[in-house]
C-alpha cells in the first residue's frame, strides 16, 4: 500500500462519521486540492464530490475542465513511464480531453460544430 494511505483513510473514516457521505466527497474535493489523480485510491470520492459541487453550483464548468485537462496531462506523464499500461493511460487521457471539451461546450452555451448528413 502507498505510503501515507492509511492515515489519509482514517481520517476519511472521521469526516464520514462527522459529515455523512455526500459531506465527505465535497471535503475530500476541497482538501485534496490538485494532488489526487486518477491512480490515487480516493479519486472516485473526489470525483463525486465535484459532481456534487457542480450540482449545487459550487464549482464552474470551466473549473471542471480544467480539472479534467490537468489529469489528461498527468495520465500522459503515466504512459511514459509505464510503458506496458501506455495505450490504457494514453485512452483514460483522451477520455479525459473530451470530458474537458464537454464542459467548456456547456460553460459557454456553444453547441457542437455539427457533421451535415450525420
Amino acid at each position: 500500500m502507498k505510503k501515507g494511505v492509511v492515515p489519509a483513510l482514517a481520517i476519511l473514516g472521521i469526516l464520514l462519521v462527522a459529515v455523512g457521505a455526500p459531506g465527505l466527497a465535497i471535503a475530500v474535493d476541497k482538501i485534496s486540492g490538485k494532488d489526487i489523480g486518477p491512480d490515487n485510491p480516493i479519486y472516485g470520492i473526489e470525483r463525486a464530490g465535484e459532481a456534487l459541487q457542480k450540482a449545487f453550483g459550487m464549482i464552474s464548468d470551466e473549473e471542471l475542465a480544467a480539472e479534467r485537462e490537468q489529469e489528461a496531462t498527468y495520465m500522459e506523464e503515466l504512459a511514459a513511464r509505464y510503458p506496458e499500461r501506455a495505450a490504457e493511460y494514453r485512452q483514460e487521457a483522451q477520455n479525459m480531453r473530451q470530458e474537458a471539451q464537454k464542459f467548456r461546450t456547456g460553460a459557454t452555451g456553444a453547441e457542437p460544430t455539427r457533421i451535415p448528413g450525420r
